[in-house]
């Protein structure tokens, strides 16, 4: 990734990410995922995109067709009705049966729009600071790829035992935030502002009594990571 000027001064900025080694334990997820029933999703290379820096690089946001916004109840767990077939007498016993979220890998940063972009044109021979304000402010949540067996916090909270971090159910992007970049002579300097969400692999499913396991599936979600700006810098 090309990088045309090394630093910019924000106003504001978003916390950094962190890593933690805690994992949720038997009254959530799995203790680790060497537990989960299927193999892990390919992880694929992580993009450490910095508030501080310009970039020459499209704005990176996610394009997944498969994605649909959350808007219930973050709290709220989807009701799954045990299958007494399933049970059997003098048979293995699972002490924390229910719903199951196991977070896998995660692959990459983009940044939800809040907001038009915004741009200026340095047409002088010298450096110039530009100062870019937030003109509009709204809340961005979860989307997911597929239906959650768990409610939403406590997938972000297995999410965020695994990856450490500032992940959210939603954040909030408001008025007033700025970024200072300085554009070098002839660029046009774009700055987009919202909120970054970090794409996760996961899997989630219904754990019976019995052990048995059932409505396993493969689930992709972009969750909340921090509020800041995107800078990309062209020559035009």
């Amino acid at each position: 990734m090309k990088k045309v000027r090394k630093r910019i001064t924000l106003a504001a900025a978003g916390a950094a990410l962190s890593v933690v080694t805690v994992l949720p334990g038997a009254g959530g997820a799995y203790a680790s995922t060497s537990d989960s029933p299927s193999a892990s999703a390919t992880p694929s290379a992580t993009p450490s995109y910095d508030d501080n820096t310009v970039y020459t690089d499209p704005v990176p946001t996610a394009t997944d067709s498969d994605q649909t916004e959350f808007a219930g109840d973050p709290d709220a767990t989807p009701t799954a009705t045990e299958n007494p077939n399933m049970n059997h007498p003098g048979g293995e016993i699972c002490d924390n049966p229910g719903a199951k979220y196991v977070a896998k890998s995660k692959a990459g940063e983009y940044i939800s729009a809040i907001g038009p972009s915004n741009s200026n044109y340095n047409n002088t021979s010298r450096d110039m600071d530009m100062t870019f304000t937030a003109q509009a402010s709204g809340t961005v949540g979860v989307s997911l790829s597929a239906e959650l067996e768990t409610s939403v916090s406590f997938m972000v909270a297995a999410e965020k035992a695994k990856f450490g971090g500032t992940l959210s159910v939603s954040l909030t992007a408001g008025l007033t935030n700025s970024v200072h970049p300085t554009a070098a002579p002839h660029t046009r300097v774009t700055a987009t502002y919202g909120v970054w969400r970090q794409k996760i692999f996961g899997e989630t499913y219904h754990l019976y009594s019995n052990c048995r396991i059932s409505n396993d599936h493969a689930i992709t979600s972009y969750t909340p990571l921090r509020v800041g700006w995107y800078v990309k810098a062209s020559k035009s």
